[in-house]
């Protein structure tokens, strides 16, 4: 495709996949004081819980978005923040920062983002169609200050479950979103996969490329998507029909801002002249990991790239749902195989394999993260509706798991999310998320549970305190069955 013909399809489509203006929403609001300057730290960035300075923000409770979703009315799903020393005090103050109901509907994207001085969130779309339905499927991307003034619609997409990332590079802050495309396949229409980029601070829209086929934005902080594109299709000798390239693909980086996407590698002839396929597995700080099959002897890797490529590993498996890290200078993951979790090292092309833990207490398991020396993973239930987590040592082989979370997690909206909270000796994990198992009068408000691991005590203290600011409806309840309306001990174990 020519570079004229590509802008003009960017600039149509994005005409008509994204626009931005008024959405009907009085956005005034009186400032908070008190509020932390645009250049202090902020921890734990892009999930249901921020803190930035003396202060923590944090969605405060999971709802769905198809209700009402007026900007200024009371909302379960609203932004707050309270003093991090007061998190889990009773009676502490909590103000309601960004007055809308945080939403996105695909859960790992789920979450929102401080840059300097603005918070930046997904919520559903309130405008009306032709019929004066509310078209809630849609997603508003959305910025405050973390005052709460200054509200800004930066850009509305057609669906409120796509996978977006905000980052930022310098001092100017961009989405990625994932939407869809329309190219010519013989001469007829067809809807492929698409990657764009918002500019929040002129709002303009573009598409990063399209015809993609797998893709991964770096959730640890980075300003990189990485993604395999469709190779270009070749004409079928017999039916002159175009087709599907299927022996090779094309790998490629884009950084927040750039222009033009670079190519990592060409899969035609790439692996000593035989083709290869890529699939990207993830991007961390950067750092892209992808697997790649050599088509001739279907033989895998597990490959990286930083500033250039490096094969990790050749392997018989896919390598998929793992966290990478570095040990001793030496690539390493966790990863699932099979009914076992494993840390596997990489040495020179060898594999270094210690079982952790075999025989977990469900088969259908997600790696979430590793905080200090532990690995976190939740359990599914069998609708995948809910799942609980447990933790176990990185280091220490053929252990028994620790369970974490005595409530259980909405799997519907958001993941865990994790801070290392608290100074010196009394800094803890703390695990955030939004509780199923509490009574349905409070379920989905944003719980805490703290877990702070010592090497001479197997049974650490774990507490679980409500930390959601309840609606004046949910608040009133609390008081007449003795509930503590701001934040509730639920157990100590």
């Amino acid at each position: 495709m020519s570079k004229k013909i590509f802008a003009t399809l960017v600039l149509a489509f994005a005409a008509l996949f994204a626009f931005v203006g008024c959405s009907g929403d009085n956005y005034s609001f009186t400032a908070l004081t008190d509020n932390p300057s645009a250049n202090e730290e902020v921890r734990s960035n892009g999930g249901i819980y921020v803190e930035k300075g003396k202060y923590s923000y944090f969605v405060n409770g999971a709802e769905d978005g198809t209700g009402s979703n007026n900007f200024g009315d009371e909302h379960k799903g609203a932004i707050v923040r309270c003093l991090t020393a007061d998190l889990t005090k009773s009676g502490r103050t909590v103000e309601v920062v960004v007055p809308k109901i945080v939403y996105a509907g695909n859960k790992d994207s789920a979450g929102f983002y401080i840059f300097g001085d603005r918070i930046y969130y997904t919520t559903t779309n309130n405008t009306k169609d032709a019929n004066g339905n509310v078209q809630f499927t849609k997603m508003d991307f959305m910025s405050a200050n973390i005052n709460g003034t200054d509200t800004k619609l930066l850009a509305t997409v057609d669906k409120n479950d796509i996978a977006y990332q905000v980052v930022q590079t310098g001092d100017s802050v961009y989405i990625f979103y994932t939407g869809t495309d329309t190219i010519k396949v013989n001469g007829e229409d067809k809807e492929v996969t698409a990657l764009y980029q918002i500019d929040a601070q002129t709002k303009e829209v573009k598409m990063i490329d399209n015809d993609v086929v797998t893709y991964a934005y770096d959730r640890e902080g980075g300003n990189t998507v990485a993604y395999a594109k469709q190779a270009e299709r070749k004409t079928s000798a017999s039916t002159g029909q175009e087709q599907d390239e299927t022996t090779y693909n094309l790998l490629y980086k884009f950084v927040a801002g750039n222009e033009e996407p670079q190519l990592i590698k060409n899969g035609k002839g790439a692996d000593i002249k035989q083709n290869c396929n890529m699939t990207v597995i993830s991007v961390v700080n950067n750092v892209i990991y992808y697997s790649y099959t050599s088509t001739l002897l279907s033989t895998k890797y597990l490959a990286k790239y930083d500033t250039a490529e490096k094969t990790i590993v050749q392997t018989s498996q896919d390598y998929k749902n793992f966290i990478p890290f570095v040990e001793d200078n030496k690539d390493a993951i966790y990863c699932l195989d099979g009914s076992w979790i494993k840390k596997i090292v990489f040495n020179n092309g060898a594999i270094e394999s210690q079982t952790l833990l075999c025989m977990p207490s469900s088969t259908s398991i997600t790696l979430q993260k590793v905080v200090g020396n532990y690995l976190f993973y939740a359990t599914s239930s069998s609708d995948d509706s809910t799942s609980v987590l447990y933790r176990i040592d990185c280091d220490q082989t053929n252990q028994t798991e620790a369970k974490v979370i005595y409530g259980t997690l909405s799997d519907t909206w958001g993941n865990y999310d994790f801070a290392v909270v608290g100074e010196g000796e009394d800094q803890t994990v703390a695990v955030f998320y939004f509780n199923w198992n509490e009574s349905g009068k409070f379920a989905n408000y944003l719980y805490m549970d703290v877990y702070q691991p010592k090497e001479d005590d197997d049974d650490a203290k774990i507490t679980s305190k409500r930390i959601g600011k309840l609606t004046s409806g949910n608040a009133a309840t609390a008081k007449e069955s003795g509930d503590d309306a701001q934040a509730v001990e639920s157990y100590t174990k």
